[in-house]
């Protein structure tokens, strides 16, 4: 059996990434096109703000996340913790 060389792991945060987003989404394993009122109807369904992460709360990501890999005996050879915008 082949050993496992890495785990890429992406998720975004509440209220991002939407259904209909003009970038795509996917439902149910396939991948589908831009939809604005999609998107619409989802935005007003949204129960809170979308949430982007602060720059401080990127770095309590990813001190959480070393900190588990430590206790698991794991090496992180690469991290990027992003506010789910940009990178600052």
């Amino acid at each position: 059996m082949a050993k496992t060389l890495g785990y890429m792991i992406t998720f975004t945060t509440y209220g991002t990434w939407l259904q209909g987003d003009e970038r795509g989404f996917v439902k149910n394993g396939v991948t589908c096109a831009a939809n604005q009122s999609l998107t619409d109807s989802n935005k007003q369904n949204l129960s809170k703000n979308p949430v982007k992460l602060s720059k401080s709360h990127r770095a309590i990501a990813a001190k959480a996340i070393y900190e588990k890999a430590n206790r698991l005996n794991q090496n992180v050879l690469a991290l990027a913790v992003c506010s789910n915008m940009s990178i600052s």
